[in-house]
């Protein structure tokens, strides 16, 4: 079969998005193959293994073939497939799994339960409000309505279960869509008269086909659910790299096939979202030929507006990584701290008893009741029972570094500090008397600043509006600015970290002077 001249695929951003009728990606002579489009109008690429630039595949349909050649080619070079069907709805996502730690997953399953759900959904939804009242004051849109939604901010820290996080939440997300109805698309005036009149405005957020948003009627709608499908893949696959469980979520209800938490994850991220469908809408005419509706009554996008919006993956990869790595170590805390506050079964039993003690528990199912033969207000450790000099302290330091549950960070430092004494390679005196002072003053530098700004903003402010412009700045340009490590400042330009708020103004304008260089070159 012939085919017409149509310009070659290639990653754009980072992003190759396929369409139409028997996409194909294949694997051969060590190159990835791949081919789109419907009858003779098909376009092909050929990628190779060095350097290709592919970080994502976005595929939208339904019909095609990728065969296992390929999954192994793009896993190798640390990219993922995202499979989306007509009605903008997410099908599949490829991730490596790293879901290795149960203490994560336990905790994460324990959360919806305890006072850590509720503390998470806190934050999300308040992340998400802030988003949807600068979103709305962005666009220009009515006064009282961002009003509302700042005050919703109390209402939302207050709240003392999900439940009522999610009602606030619910109150809060009719007015906002209620205020942007209004937002409409330009078409061309020659294209008018063939547009639907229910195209032109974004109307009620939900469908009319539907119980909820799926399935839109209108170009807007179908432009946000395409690019919330995109986004809930990047959180996908944020969550499996940060080592939680994608499908056991908080403020969203466990269901069958549906990942929960990605799309708790994506909660802060959807006001960014927002902002940008109706910035493109603004800014952007559109022909008919973008858009059509099926017989069912929704509306479908075309190509053209597919790939466009397809490129935005790695934009909201990049906010919803930092979110996903913060709610992961929040689990990992918890988890650890739950295992810790558990009794610990001595191993140093007497000879003569462990063969009674046990059976005696077993027969009888309640604890066997010991005469304490030490002074009870001494702390002592859980495990070998020598004496702990704070109070706070559950183990010493020897038998810390031994329990797996405890290796975290404060085991891994205990163990380095052993092995330093023992080995007479540790800081001396002097050093750690300059650690010391360094320490207190920096801490001396927060109590001001705080003391100076009653209002702490979130940590998700930072990640959705400082850190996607820090593009070219470097390590040691943050460094240099905050007086913070180098090793410490490399973590927040990758996103792992979020520093204090204090430093936030020094790396703005790291981001301006950054952007100012550029320009200049």
């Amino acid at each position: 079969m012939t085919t017409t001249s149509q310009p070659e695929l290639r990653p754009r951003r980072g992003v190759l998005s396929l369409s139409g009728y028997g996409v194909r990606i294949a694997v051969e002579r060590g190159h990835l193959l791949v081919q789109d489009g419907a009858g003779r109008s098909r376009r092909s690429c050929r990628l190779p293994r060095i350097a290709p630039g592919l970080k994502r595949v976005v595929i939208i349909g339904t019909s095609g073939t990728v065969t296992l050649d390929a999954l192994s080619w793009l896993m190798d070079v640390g990219a993922h497939v995202v499979q989306i069907d007509h009605d903008g709805r997410l099908v599949t996502v490829t991730a490596t799994a790293r879901l290795d730690d149960a203490r994560i997953r336990r905790a994460q399953a324990q959360a919806v339960s305890s006072g850590l759900g509720v503390q998470i959904a806190r934050e999300l939804i308040v992340a998400k409000v802030t988003g949807q009242a600068d979103t709305l004051e962005k666009l220009n849109g009515p006064s009282d309505v961002v009003g509302a939604l700042r005050d919703a901010y109390s209402h939302i820290h207050d709240a003392p279960t999900t439940d009522r996080v999610r009602y606030v939440e619910a109150r809060a997300a009719f007015a906002y869509w209620q205020a942007l109805s209004t937002s409409r698309l330009r078409f061309p005036i020659k294209d008018q008269p063939k547009i639907p009149e229910h195209w032109g405005a974004l109307g009620e957020r939900g469908s009319p086909l539907t119980d909820s948003a799926r399935r839109g009627v209108n170009p807007l709608n179908a432009m946000l659910n395409y690019c919330y499908a995109i986004a809930a893949a990047e959180a996908r696959i944020a969550c499996i790299a940060s080592g939680c469980d994608p499908g056991l979520g908080i403020l969203h209800m466990d269901r069958q096939g549906r990942d929960s938490l990605a799309f708790d994850i994506l909660e802060p991220v959807r006001p960014l979202i927002d902002a940008y469908v109706f910035q493109l809408a603004r800014d952007q005419t559109f022909s008919r030929a973008d858009f059509f509706e099926n017989r069912k009554g929704e509306c479908r996008l075309m190509p053209s507006i597919t790939r466009q919006l397809s490129e935005t993956a790695g934009r909201w990869a990049a906010l919803v990584q930092p979110i996903a790595h913060r709610v992961a170590r929040r689990f990992e805390r918890a988890g650890a701290s739950a295992v810790a506050s558990q009794p610990a079964i001595s191993r140093e039993l007497p000879a003569d008893n462990r063969q009674s003690r046990l059976p005696q528990v077993l027969r009888s199912g309640q604890p066997v009741q010991h005469t304490p033969t030490q002074d009870a207000n001494v702390n002592r450790c859980r495990r070998c029972g020598a004496t702990l000099a704070l109070k706070r302290r559950k183990y010493c330091p020897d038998c810390i570094t031994g329990l797996p549950a405890m290796a975290t960070e404060h085991a891994l430092l205990a163990l380095r500090r052993r092995q330093r004494s023992e080995s007479g390679t540790g800081p001396s005196d002097a050093t750690r008397q300059l650690l010391g002072d360094a320490r207190s003053r920096r801490a001396a530098d927060i109590r001001k600043w705080e003391a100076a700004h009653p209002v702490v903003p979130s940590p998700h402010v930072f990640a959705q509006a400082v850190l996607p412009t820090l593009e070219g700045v470097r390590a040691q340009d943050v460094r240099d600015a905050t007086a913070l490590s180098i090793s410490y400042c490399r973590r927040v330009l990758r996103g792992q970290f979020i520093p204090h708020p204090m430093h936030w103004d020094a790396i703005k304008a790291l981001s301006r002077s950054g952007k100012t260089r550029r320009a200049a070159k």
